[in-house]
């Protein structure tokens, strides 16, 4: 997959990577600037699309949400990376811990389809060791806010589930 970088030419994109990429721009824009943020902070951690090039395309109140929620790619030591993310979003405005919170929260739904043994990886138990820290911060910076809560009931059905199923017993549609 080719990594998303705005086209400073059309000739950059073929046309249906441009129609793809005009569509994305087009639907963002029409969002609220904390739904385009929690959209496009990926964009930002993981392709060579740079701060400057959000701002020109969606301007400096969503680049700067879309920052405020991304790690510092310049820090080495992941761990570091992550808590010096929750440090920052803690001490942010009250738009910047909802946009983290729901981040998370589809980041442990995400989790949800994987067999019970992938839980115990090491690089699972890394994000879910994160995802506990940042329901701490959450729990300390914005006690009041439902994604928090949320946030709660996501990680501990991820973790009831993978015992219930790891355990053989039959699973519970809900």
């Amino acid at each position: 997959m080719r990594p998303f970088k705005p086209a400073t030419e059309p000739r950059d994109l073929n046309p249906t990577d441009k129609t793809r990429a005009n569509h994305i721009v087009d639907r963002v824009l029409r969002l609220d600037p904390e739904s385009a943020a929690q959209q496009l902070h990926d964009v930002l951690e993981k392709t060579e699309t740079t701060g400057p090039e959000l701002r020109r395309c969606f301007g400096p109140r969503i680049a700067r949400l879309v920052k405020s929620v991304s790690v510092d790619q310049t820090v080495a030591d992941d761990e570091r990376r992550k808590r010096q993310l929750r440090n920052r979003v803690a001490n942010d405005e009250r738009a910047t811990i909802a946009i983290f919170a729901a981040d998370k929260i589809s980041k442990v739904r995400e989790l949800g389809p994987l067999p019970p043994r992938r839980l115990d990886d090491p690089a699972i138990r890394v994000k879910l060791d994160h995802y506990q820290a940042s329901l701490e911060m959450l729990r300390r910076a914005a006690p009041d806010l439902a994604l928090v809560d949320q946030l709660h009931t996501e990680l501990a059905r991820l973790l009831a589930h993978a015992v219930t199923r790891a355990q053989g017993a039959p699973e519970r549609r809900s």
